[in-house]
């Protein structure tokens, strides 16, 4: 099997070990009915974290059903909150993570708290910077313009 790179034609045997994972991924979903569950175990592992977000949206616009266990927070952010569930072990049953302060609660179970908040930064389209006092005038002006659960 052969892909183009800058132009150039090169066997996938030489392409790195993560692009190989991803096209045997693609190929399968591809070939899988949209209607099928789909069930993945650790996808992130080996795929640069553009490709893990960009796995989570192949899968969630093509699939009506499926289950990712991860521990990636790039996967964890691009799914919505309300999707997300913690499995631990020892528990009764899975937990849904419904706002976030639960979000931050699993991101510290999985020991990428830190990680996480730099990843949800770095997809904002916004960014409002504040110290001090500054956050109460910021706190009056999310609360007019209905945005107040961010702070």
């Amino acid at each position: 099997m052969m892909f183009i790179e800058n132009r150039i034609p090169r066997e996938i045997y030489w392409s790195g070990f993560g692009f190989q994972i991803w096209l045997q991924m693609m190929t399968q979903m591809i070939n899988a009915p949209s209607e099928s569950l789909l069930v993945m175990d650790e996808p992130d592992i080996y795929l640069h974290p553009d490709l893990q977000r960009k796995l989570v949206r192949v899968v969630t616009g093509k699939f009506a059903q499926y289950f990712i266990a991860t521990h990636s927070t790039e996967i964890i952010n691009e799914v919505p909150i309300g999707n997300v569930a913690s499995v631990s072990k020892g528990a009764q049953r899975a937990h849904k993570v419904g706002n976030d302060e639960g979000y931050r609660k699993l991101l510290f179970y999985i020991g990428s708290s830190e990680n996480a908040e730099f990843s949800r930064i770095a997809r904002a389209k916004r960014i409002i910077f504040f110290e001090g006092k500054d956050k109460k005038i910021y706190q009056c002006f999310a609360k007019k313009t209905g945005n107040q659960e961010r702070f």
